[in-house]
């Protein structure tokens, strides 16, 4: 029993020690995009998501981060992969008009490039 206890004990310092890693991780990343540093903001995600597939706030992160440096594909890409950890938040939804506006945008360039070619 006692080594059953000291593997739980063990089991639950592990995770909370995780989990200070992540809060910690992604505090610095939000300071990162704060003062415009979105390349070292994006490896900071980048390394939460190695400890924690799931952590969905890093895929929020990971997808400003993008959309800011207009890679625009991995941005949505990021931003789908948020709302389908949660789906009915405000800020799922708020993405979805992003993912649009997005397509909208390069519609709009496509169009453009495309009047190019016919002058």
């Amino acid at each position: 029993d006692l080594l059953h206890l000291t593997g739980r004990i063990a089991y639950y310092q592990y995770h909370v020690h995780i989990h200070i890693i992540q809060i910690h991780t992604t505090y610095l990343a939000n300071l990162y995009i704060e003062h415009d540093k979105f390349e070292l903001a994006i490896k900071l995600y980048n390394k939460i998501l190695k400890i924690n597939r799931e952590y969905y706030r890093a895929y929020l992160g990971l997808g400003l981060c993008f959309d800011k440096l207009e890679k625009y594909t991995c941005a949505i890409r990021n931003y789908k992969k948020y709302i389908s950890f949660k789906p009915h938040s405000q800020t799922a939804k708020s993405l979805v008009g992003r993912i649009f506006e997005i397509h909208k945008l390069r519609m709009g360039k496509n169009k453009d490039r495309a009047d190019l070619k016919l002058v």
